[in-house]
């Protein structure tokens, strides 16, 4: 790979509520299992529940550590990486609350059987939307009408240019 292009965090600030979640419902399941009479409903429910919520925290931890690298030849997350010219579907999604401010948006790349999800919590996820719709556009990448049109809401030129028509 290249040298990076830029390099995309997902910072503390944006993780506290997923943190803050994963150990109010690891504390809330856990302490009574140390002090309750364990029978199988109790175990299952408590025991899954804390199950739950400690994978939670985990997986907002790697969430935290993971580093998204776009560069010239392509996008890597941690050990996947996809190169543009085998980029084959861009998906982005607005869930959330009516306000501009609020909400998350999901972009979901695809290629060579990898996946790389990316959302609107990453450090600079606005700069970045626009490289990726253009890689994606000149390399031919599927974007349906849904995806169109949240790219076309955070401010990018979605029509198809004369270069696009011949493809």
């Amino acid at each position: 790979m290249t040298e990076p292009v830029s390099e995309h965090r997902w910072p503390w600030r944006a993780l506290t509520r997923d943190y803050l979640l994963a150990a109010a419902g690891f504390a809330a399941c856990f302490p009574p299992l140390l002090f309750v009479e364990w029978t199988l409903s109790v175990v299952v429910i408590l025991g899954g529940l804390s199950a739950l919520f400690a994978w939670l925290a985990l997986r907002t931890f790697a969430r935290q550590r993971a580093v998204v690298r776009l560069d010239d030849d392509g996008i890597t997350r941690g050990t996947r990486s996809i190169p543009w010219r085998n980029l084959r579907l861009v998906k982005l999604r607005r869930y959330g609350a009516r306000r501009k401010s609020s909400g998350v948006t999901e972009m979901t790349l695809a290629g060579e059987g990898i996946r790389i999800g990316l959302d609107s919590l990453i450090s600079d996820f606005l700069p970045l939307a626009p490289t990726v719709f253009a890689k994606a556009r000149a390399n031919g990448a599927d974007m349906d009408e849904a995806t169109l049109a949240a790219f076309a809401a955070l401010g990018i030129d979605t029509r198809k240019t004369d270069q696009d028509a011949r493809r």
